[in-house]
């Protein structure tokens, strides 16, 4: 706009000139003042004087265009508060507005623009609505005539913009002082009601005035905000009808606007018949079946996104959830939270609105269960999958995190693993050495790369982020937040905390990151929509494991081992909260034994690490330790030990019976009912029963560490590997120097010969003084001696061992397991006992490890000497090796083709350890612990 043609305007029509003249200047000054284009000129209009020409205009012109053109230009300048004032208090505008409506009650423009003039002169808060109806009632009383007889049929219609200019007065004419009057003594809702069925009815006939309806409905929305008690009678009793009910029929048009109507008249409501909301949400029912949200019509989102959240805002306050009112908005809602497969932002904000809203049902038992059959907890697991990746393995190991105090430079890119099998070490005796007296370092295994879901915004966000926001119209602020009576708030995500992002995969990878987190590359909005989205999952989930029945759909697998991921969150102590508060009914004890949670949960309480130099394994701890110890208390109350019990002796079937038993070493800690579930119960013998199955890797695999659990957490059978350290230096078994020729020569199978100091070998054993020094044998004075079955290597090792060691040393002997175990059989066979002991607990001790074991358990069984055959099997079971090796181990021993002996020998451990007292086993295992060894070194060549 140029100053120059507005000044050129305004000298126009103050300028005295005939009657077209005066109308091409009040064209030329309306071009110049359009609201809200060229506001300015409005001011520069005020300031010339031209209002009270154009006032003037009003009151002396007739029906034509100077009477049209001047209520254009003041309509637009009364958009200005300064001009209404001064038109108001200085011209009288409002006594000029009563006339032209009496001169001219039927002719439609100068209505439409008076109605304009009173809209836009009560916008401003001078109060000139309350002056209005109080000093010029007849200006209220004519609009509402006007809407009167757009309602009878047989007057003649008035144009739609009138019709819509008295409806925005009457909106602007309400505030909290006019309610009353407009409703009771001008009957405004009334008439708005008859205007209502008219249009709904005319829509039903497809007759196209939705623009005219939502009108109506915008005039309904703003009465429904105040708690004005006759607003729902004027409604009901309008002449033509009931105009509540036609809100279901309006409802295409403007469904958020009429649920708000709706929301808002529930405050006033008596009875649940004079609201259509079984209409309002079957026809949004209908509308979200129709639409669907897979990646092909994601075009139709927005009004997908319209229909679900009015469907959520209608079940918002708890008179609308009811089998009667809310129909199959439940099965419903859970199809539409399915149906999201990629978690944009704007999908994670309709879930956790749908969440949300399905939370609210938790007063209803019948709805929560209806939730429940229709699948709810799958989707939710689903859902649960967006926070935390799609892994499914339980990985422990990681890389240790020392205090920053207390770190010390080390090789870049390396994984430590314990050195030591024993882990029954004392806590502090390894917190006191330093990392290469306690740890190993080892090239790391490669490291699997993360699979985070994507977040990509394929969606455009809708900008109606609440339910309150308003969205329908440019020209109207809408404001118009409903406030039900029993409003519920949802939970608040917790605060958001500092985080380390990596790249491994998110499922069950505690050790990934100090605190857990989303993908590094997702917003702020959308960790915010992830953590508001696990708290409504977590409230819902709440709800469930309140019902008094339980639901065996709370503790599947697949939903305890997600909430357990969720551990990784900021938040960690919630999700393991809610995994706690499922384990507070009984019913929920035995469905969760017959899954692998209870196993997976026991391993985060296993320290990998010192305890004072891992910070993951303390967090791992913090986070496995209380789920176990709910576990514990039901499995270890009464109800919990009889229904275990029962269980095992009276399984409905085989494999429901081998769950339980595998679960039971996870979640008894008592020593006396471990017993009696292992012993007199049979679960020892469906562990066993179970160990034999070579078939069936993955159930023989979960019985072994199950025993593993057992036998070293539980009864602490010591390692056969714990002891001293060897005290004298190495011994080179092989480098025997024979006596003189005086000596007796043992002639071997293979012609070797071996010379030996008679006397020596006389004062060692009584087989070999009753051999070469008795009175009864031929052998006594033979200076050669045939020796059946020995071998010439093994000969020599005994001798130089017999030289070389006393039965009360601890030494290194560099020889190959073989030749050793040969050895062992001839002390035995000689009566060798001292050296055969030394070199039993040398074995034992030094040469025991996941390789070796099963050629020494099958040696012992084939040597019928059964030498370090109970050894093997407490190392099997006792050794803090990773499962594949202790898998190996076990694979090793069944393909010896010895089962029963294998199982037999475990059984009886077993027995023993669970029979004995505890301080007998004490007894037991300190005398077991404190054995002199003899120390042969794992070489690639030896042992």
């Amino acid at each position: 706009m140029s100053d120059a043609k507005l000044e050129a305007a305004i000298a126009a029509v103050q300028k005295p000139q005939e009657r077209g003249g005066l109308v091409r200047a009040l064209i030329a000054l309306r071009k110049e003042v359009e609201w809200p284009k060229n506001r300015n000129g409005i001011g520069k209009l005020r300031e010339s004087g031209c209002l009270k020409l154009l006032t003037d205009i009003l009151r002396s012109s007739g029906v034509g265009h100077c009477l049209n053109l001047a209520l254009s230009i003041l309509g637009n300048c009364l958009m200005d508060r300064a001009c209404s004032r001064e038109v108001v208090v200085q011209y009288n505008i409002l006594t000029t507005i009563k006339q032209l409506l009496k001169k001219h009650p039927k002719e439609d423009s100068v209505n439409g623009r008076l109605f304009r003039i009173v809209a836009n002169l009560c916008q401003h808060r001078d109060l000139w609505a309350n002056i209005i109806i109080d000093r010029k009632p007849q200006i209220v009383n004519h609009i509402v005539r006007t809407l009167e007889r757009t309602c009878d049929a047989v007057c003649e219609k008035m144009s739609d913009a009138t019709i819509s200019m008295a409806l925005k007065a009457l909106r602007e004419l309400l505030n909290s002082q006019t309610v009353m009057r407009l409703v009771k003594d001008f009957g405004v809702l009334r008439v708005v009601g008859r205007l209502l069925i008219k249009c709904s009815l005319e829509l039903d006939e497809k007759r196209g005035n939705e623009r005219l309806l939502l009108d109506v409905l915008k005039v309904v929305q703003e009465y429904s905000r105040y708690k004005c008690p006759l607003s729902i009678p004027e409604l009901r009793g309008t002449g033509r009808g009931d105009a509540l009910a036609r809100l279901g029929s309006a409802v295409e048009v403007a469904p958020r606007r009429v649920v708000k109507i709706v929301m808002n008249f529930l405050q006033l409501s008596q009875h649940q018949s004079e609201l259509p909301v079984p209409e309002i949400c079957g026809y949004l029912i209908r509308a979200l079946k129709s639409y669907s949200v897979t990646a092909s019509t994601f075009t139709e989102f927005d009004a997908h996104n319209e229909y679900l959240r009015c469907l959520c805002l209608l079940l918002d306050d708890p008179a609308n959830r009811t089998n009667g009112r809310c129909g199959q908005s439940v099965p419903v809602l859970v199809k539409v939270l399915r149906d999201y497969e990629e978690p944009s932002n704007a999908v994670l904000d309709n879930c956790v609105l749908l969440v949300a809203t399905l939370a609210k049902f938790r007063y209803d038992e019948r709805l929560l269960w209806a939730q429940i059959r229709c699948g709810v907890v799958d989707v939710l697991v689903e859902k649960l999958r967006w926070l935390v990746g799609s892994s499914s393995e339980l990985d422990l190991r990681h890389e240790i995190e020392l205090p920053r105090d207390a770190r010390k430079p080390r090789p870049a890119s390396l994984h430590c693993y314990r050195e030591s099998d024993d882990d029954s070490a004392d806590e502090a005796e390894m917190s006191s050495c330093s990392d290469d007296d306690t740890f190993r370092w080892f090239e790391p295994l490669p490291d699997r790369k993360m699979s985070p879901c994507s977040s990509p915004d394929s969606l455009r966000t809708t900008s109606w982020s609440s339910p309150g926001t308003s969205t329908d119209d440019d020209d109207v602020d809408d404001s118009d937040e409903y406030s039900p009576v029993c409003s519920e708030a949802g939970g608040s995500p917790r605060p958001e905390a500092s985080a380390e992002d990596d790249d491994l995969p998110l499922l069950e990878k505690f050790e990934a990151t100090e605190a857990g987190d989303v993908p590094a590359n997702a917003s702020t909005s959308d960790r915010t929509l992830r953590k508001k989205l696990f708290v409504v999952i977590g409230s819902l989930l709440r709800s469930y494991a309140k019902l008094a029945l339980p639901a065996s759909d709370l503790v599947g697998e697949q939903l305890l081992l997600a909430l357990l991921e969720c551990a990784r969150l900021d938040d960690y102590a919630a999700a393991v909260g809610l995994i706690c508060s499922i384990f507070s009914h009984h019913g929920y004890l035995l469905p969760a034994m017959e899954t692998k949670f209870a196993e997976r949960a026991y391993r985060l309480t296993r320290w990998r690490h010192a305890p004072q130099r891992c910070r993951r394994c303390k967090r791992h701890l913090e986070v496995g330790q209380p789920i176990v110890n709910a576990l514990t208390a039901l499995a270890e109350s009464g109800g919990g030990k009889g229904e275990i019990a029962h269980r095992l002796l009276t399984g409905a079937d085989d494999r429901s019976r081998e769950l339980v038993a595998l679960a039971v070493p996870y979640v008894v800690g008592n020593a006396s009912l471990l017993a009696t579930l292992l012993l007199k119960c049979g679960g020892l013998d469906i562990l066993t029963t179970l160990l034999r199955r070579d078939a069936d890797v993955e159930t023989s695999s979960r019985a072994v560490e199950a025993l593993h659990t057992v036998a070293a957490h539980k009864l602490r059978i010591a390692n056969p590997r714990s002891g001293p350290p060897p005290t004298r230096p190495p011994i080179i078994a092989d480098a025997y120097a024979p006596p003189p020729e005086t000596g007796v020569v043992f002639v071997l199978d293979d012609g070797a010969r071996v010379v030996a100091d008679r006397d020596f070998l006389a004062s060692k054993s009584d087989f070999f003084r009753l051999l070469l020094t008795g009175d009864h044998f031929l052998e006594s004075g033979a200076k050669e001696i045939s020796l059946p079955q020995v071998a010439h290597k093994t000969l020599r090792c005994l001798l130089h061992l017999l030289i070389n060691v006393r039965d009360t040393d601890t030494v290194e002997v560099h020889a190959d397991l073989d030749t050793v175990l040969d050895v062992i059989l001839l002390c035995d066979r000689f009566l060798l006992v001292g050296l055969c002991v030394a070199l039993t607990t040398t074995v034992e001790r030094f040469a025991m490890c996941p390789r070796t074991v099963p050629k020494i358990y099958g040696w012992s069984l084939e040597s019928r000497t059964n030498f370090l055959r109970v050894e093997a099997i407490a190392y099997a079971l006792v050794a803090e090796v990773d499962e594949e090796e202790r898998r190996a181990m076990f694979d090793g021993l069944r393909a010896l083709g010895r089962p029963d002996d294998l199982v037999e020998d475990v059984e009886r451990l077993f027995v023993r350890h669970l029979t004995l007292g505890h301080a007998d086993r004490r007894a037991w295992t300190s005398k077991h612990s404190k054995r002199v060894r003899l120390t042969l070194p794992p070489t690639s060549d030896n042992f």
